[in-house]
């Protein structure tokens, strides 16, 4: 059963970025993504069209990877404007570890 859903994310990951693929152009990225701390209340990451495809297919992409994979997001890399870092990480579920 794993395998299979395994599959069907990688999948869901091929869709996603043949997507983003259609909506770059070849020699520009028009994806646009943002994260902002509220204070007090949220991290709020916000996006264009293709920035969201690029970042649905980034963690989608995670699902797939060995535990304690992580994606750093920031100004460095895939984010435009970027109050405070943020790490996505594979991890077990507390239950799973039983």
């Amino acid at each position: 059963m794993d395998e299979d859903i395994d599959s069907q994310i990688r999948n869901v990951v091929e869709a996603l970025e043949e997507i983003n693929r259609r909506l770059v152009s070849p020699s520009t990225s028009n994806s646009y993504l943002s994260v902002k701390h509220i204070v007090g209340t949220e991290v709020r990451i916000s996006g264009n069209k293709e920035g969201l495809l690029l970042f649905a297919a980034e963690i989608a992409n995670l699902t797939n990877s060995q535990l304690g994979t992580h994606y750093h997001y920031d100004e460095h890399g895939m984010i435009d404007e970027s109050d405070v870092p943020i790490v996505v990480s594979k991890c077990s579920a507390p239950w799973e570890n039983q």
